[in-house]
């Protein structure tokens, strides 16, 4: 298992590396890849879950985001706000997910929150969730590197997460903040 693990670092290690050319950024509606996200939550998990998208996120229009990168967040939110529903022991829950564009010194951040009405995050744990290894889940299935590798891959970006919660079986928001890079989204989109 260490050996898993310590390879599993040196990949996320790889991938947090600058390149010259720093991520790949394409024009692209974000609809869909919200979508993709939420169609990786596993059918036993998705059975219990609703996935509620603001419809306002549409009218966002083509926006430069790191697909590849800015999915495997989403993934990861999505997945883990489905697990608090379950967690929580509620038979059902709902998953939202609301954003807009907002300027910034410097250009325009994108602001995603994830809202789950799951098991709720206590206040003392509140930063510790981004911590390499901190986990709540079973060590047996999980490793605790989700919300870390989410919080440095956003950080290498010059974005940020927080997560905030009203308290054990409240619920709990994940508010992700990526700038959004005209300047270097020359590639031309691959989503449809």
């Amino acid at each position: 298992m260490s050996g898993c693990l310590d390879g599993i670092q040196a990949v996320l290690a790889h991938q947090l590396r600058p390149s010259a050319s720093g991520p790949l950024v394409e024009m692209m509606p974000l609809l869909p890849l919200l979508e993709r996200g939420a169609a990786a939550i596993p059918p036993e998990l998705r059975a219990r879950v609703s996935v509620a998208i603001d419809p306002g996120l549409q009218a966002l229009g083509d926006l430069p985001l790191p697909r590849f990168t800015l999915q495997q967040v989403c993934q990861n939110l999505l997945l883990n706000g489905a697990e608090a529903i379950r967690d929580s022991g509620h038979p059902r829950g709902t998953l939202r997910i609301a954003g807009h564009v907002e300027r910034a010194e410097g250009g325009e951040n994108l602001v995603l929150r994830f809202t789950d009405d799951g098991m709720g995050i206590a206040a003392e744990d509140l930063e510790r969730v981004f911590e390499k290894g901190y986990t709540t889940k079973s060590r047996d299935t999980n490793s605790g590197i989700g919300l870390h590798w989410c919080a440095n891959v956003l950080l290498a970006l010059s974005g940020r997460i927080r997560a905030t919660s009203p308290g054990p079986g409240r619920g709990a928001t994940f508010e992700v903040v990526l700038p959004l890079r005209h300047d270097v989204a020359h590639s031309p989109s691959l989503a449809a």
